[in-house]
């Protein structure tokens, strides 16, 4: 579920600095886009409620796993066990 509200995050901040703020900047927010950006705008709840050192931690600093295991053969190569 978190990589989710991170895509949600992601998508809207992307959609209000690329769309909605050049839009309002120019005078330009009509009443479709002024509703779409206020529906955006509710991704600051999302971001409220994130746990930001879990994101950190998982996604940032953690290391991953491996996605297959070595062969055994390959591993007692490697090691010098013939």
């Amino acid at each position: 579920m978190l990589p989710i509200l991170l895509w949600e995050i992601c998508w809207k901040a992307f959609w209000l600095t690329r769309v909605a703020l050049p839009l309002w900047l120019g005078g330009r927010l009509d009443g479709e886009a002024l509703e779409t950006a206020i529906e955006c705008a509710m991704v600051l709840l999302v971001v409220a409620v994130v746990p930001w050192d879990y994101v950190l931690r998982a996604y940032l600093t953690g290391t991953g796993e491996r996605w297959r295991k070595p062969k055994d053969n390959t591993a007692s190569r490697l090691v010098g066990n013939s």
